[in-house]
């Protein structure tokens, strides 16, 4: 079961798709370190093409000084592991990147509940421990023409959310928007937002809102997923996304909002999806806003009287803080210190 370190070939096109040298081998397997135009090879049987290095013939064979300088120069960084399943796994999580640099960090199997690298099999694993931050606000607090209660919040897009009834409310129309967020931050990008659509009545025009993701600590920049109303008429869900202001629908659900659904929005890496009352029911995959660790709330109403209120937010991080090098491994004959 010989590991490579294999050269890119391929342009990238749909035609002519990036992937290692030696991808002729049925049962190949490979982990990409694009951009730096190498990937990490298995191959069933060795290949004795010379552009194709092989380093370790077991997932817990231990490398020589010689091949972990040469692998660590390759790729222009140094090791601290021995083991070729050690040095996979440092690979993916010491010395990724999410900035474009370097290929990205690897990120756990929530399924599972454990970091996994699969390359020829499993070759590693480790169990992680669900965590980082969670804020909540119920609005509790006496009506106020603003949000603030538990949590501070500030509306970067207009001024037309108060707290009305312990609920968060949409109290003018105008057909402009009205966005607010928790002045509080996540640790990380990848995390979940949710509300109660606690009041949503239609009298004229649009009317649309729900939690808001991604939301950035200045400027109108955020992932929106949002209960919406078009004229009385059509009923659905969408998703928008403003990146500094620019507005784009970037997703759509045919589903019928209702009143008191639970709306959750949730950020993972490119992957973007809502859920109502637990059920996914819209997801798309979109890249362009990354690194905002705020949360909060968005909305649009064409008529002073429709009603649009919220309750009952909170947020979370998906998992605990980035990956970080563990010291500690899964042999194949069980967990090792």
């Amino acid at each position: 079961m010989p590991y490579y370190l294999a050269p890119e070939v391929g342009t990238g096109t749909s035609r002519d798709l990036f992937r290692p040298r030696g991808s002729t081998q049925p049962g190949w397997s490979a982990i990409s370190l694009h951009p730096f135009g190498f990937r990490l090879l298995y191959l069933p049987t060795h290949d004795p093409d010379p552009l194709l290095e092989r380093f370790a013939d077991q997932a817990q064979e231990t490398l020589t000084a010689g091949r972990r300088n040469r692998f660590g120069n390759a790729l222009g960084l140094t090791l601290t592991a021995t083991r070729w399943d050690q040095i996979v796994a440092e690979l993916l999580m010491t010395h990724a990147r999410e900035d474009g640099t370097r290929w990205r960090p690897l990120r756990p199997s929530r399924v599972n509940r454990r970091f996994e690298i699969w390359l020829g099999g499993l070759l590693w694993a480790q169990p992680y421990i669900a965590g980082g931050a969670s804020i909540s606000e119920n609005w509790n607090c006496a009506d106020s023409a603003s949000l603030t209660c538990q949590l501070t919040w500030v509306e970067f897009v207009g001024t037309n959310w108060r707290l009305l009834s312990n609920q968060a409310d949409l109290f003018e129309g105008g057909a402009a928007d009205n966005r607010a967020r928790a002045d509080s931050v996540l640790d990380s990008d990848d995390h979940e937002c949710q509300a109660t659509l606690v009041g949503f009545t239609q009298s004229s025009g649009i009317m649309a809102g729900g939690p808001a993701s991604r939301v950035a600590s200045s400027g109108d920049t955020c992932y929106e997923f949002r209960a919406r109303n078009d004229n009385g008429t059509d009923l659905y869900h969408d998703m928008t996304r403003r990146d500094a202001g620019a507005g784009a629908q970037i997703g759509t659900a045919a589903q019928d909002p209702v009143v008191n659904q639970v709306m959750k929005i949730r950020a993972d890496g490119s992957t973007q999806t809502g859920w109502v009352d637990g059920i996914q029911i819209l997801s798309v995959t979109d890249t362009v806003l990354t690194g905002q660790v705020r949360c909060g709330v968005g909305g649009y109403s064409e008529s002073t009287t429709n009603v649009l209120r919220l309750d009952t937010w909170s947020a979370a991080d998906l998992a605990a803080g980035g990956a970080t090098w563990p010291g500690w491994f899964h042999s194949r004959g069980g967990w090792t210190a």
